[in-house]
């Protein structure tokens, strides 16, 4: 009987000890419960604060998107907006690529020198030029274009099947449009045709009036020159002169060149004198110069003006007497013509008397 209950008691103490055992490990696990629940805890509210932060983010991007949109709905219009301008100008424009590779061209421009767009997009402006705007000029404009993208009033001279020859002035902008990374060669195109043709008729009529050709008497004309003499001036005067000379038989012109000067010391000025001398004495014209300033003179014998054999005189009234004793004329002063014409009347008188007697 004491061995079973020592037995039993032993047993007991086992069972104890081994509860003790599950308590304390039962404990360890609680602990570690609390502790990853204190985690979880923990993790959760991290994770609230992150969706919080989403939400946030979330809205910010929503905000952000908002705004894109609206910006690219601008950037679309302001791009609709150049398109419509750039398609209603009325001087022609070209859109080159930094390679000079033709990106876009107006509607102005291919009603103006006949090219589609589908022909004149997406090709080199060497190759546009091959066709009608083949020239020197627009070789020139090429080369500039490859150098530098801003220029103004570059002029080129074209010939044109449908419209003729044109003179255009051509400026030039580096631009970057919306949506585009490389800056674009904005080319304009002006016709300025009529206005070059008002210039030289303006011009013309400026040399006319500068060189008037004025018939002073019967086989003298007189050519009073103003304003600087370069060739091209010497070579018209020449002209006008010829033109004159020809139908009205003139024998002496009288080049008056008191309001004249040399413009820019040219030798060919010189050779301009003796060419309008030789060619006026081929058709039998005698070239007088009046009104030659002493730097003038000057001038001309350092250019070598000894050469032609000019004849000059002081001034115009000198020039004239010349003209009219080379023509055997004498000139008589205003005082000693009334006194002839007082004994011309007397004669008259006379002679009247003289007829009524021979009838008595």
């Amino acid at each position: 009987m004491k061995r079973e209950l020592a037995e039993t008691k032993e047993y007991l103490k086992s069972v104890l000890e081994d509860q003790s055992i599950n308590v304390e490990q039962l404990q360890a696990t609680n602990e570690e419960l609390e502790s990853s629940n204190e985690e979880l805890q923990s993790t959760n509210e991290e994770l609230e604060t992150s969706k919080e932060e989403i939400d946030a983010t979330n809205e910010e991007l929503n905000t952000v998107n908002a705004e894109l949109t609206d910006r690219n709905r601008e950037l679309t219009r302001f791009h609709e907006y150049i398109e419509a301008v750039f398609d209603t100008v009325r001087e022609p424009l070209l859109l080159l690529r930094p390679n000079l590779f033709v990106k876009q061209v107006n509607r102005s421009f291919c009603e103006s020198f006949g090219a589609s767009e589908k022909e004149t997009v997406g090709r080199l402006v060497d190759e546009v030029a091959k066709g009608q705007w083949a020239s020197a000029d627009l070789s020139r404009l090429v080369k500039l274009l490859r150098g530098q993208s801003d220029f103004e009033d570059f002029m080129i001279d074209v010939d044109f099947p449908s419209v003729g020859r044109r003179h255009l002035k051509v400026n030039a902008r580096s631009v970057l449009l919306p949506r585009e990374e490389e800056p674009t060669i904005l080319m304009a195109l002006e016709d300025i045709t009529s206005e070059s043709l008002v210039h030289e008729q303006q011009q013309r009529l400026i040399r006319q009036l500068s060189a008037p050709v004025l018939p002073l008497q019967k086989q003298i004309l007189v050519v009073p020159i103003i304003g600087p003499l370069n060739p091209e001036r010497m070579r018209q005067v020449k002209e006008k002169l010829l033109e004159f000379v020809r139908p009205s038989r003139t024998r002496i012109v009288i080049l008056d060149l008191t309001g004249a000067a040399i413009e820019n010391e040219d030798e060919e000025v010189v050779k301009g004198f003796s060419d309008i001398t030789k060619a006026s004495k081929l058709v039998g014209t005698i070239v007088i110069l009046t009104g030659i300033s002493s730097g003038m003179a000057q001038k001309l014998v350092n250019l070598g003006g000894d050469r032609p054999k000019l004849t000059g005189m002081a001034d115009l009234e000198s020039g004239f007497d010349e003209a009219n004793r080379i023509l055997g004329y004498q000139r008589i002063a205003n005082t000693d013509l009334r006194a002839l014409r007082e004994e011309l009347g007397q004669a008259k008188l006379e002679l009247g008397r003289l007829r009524k007697g021979s009838f008595h």
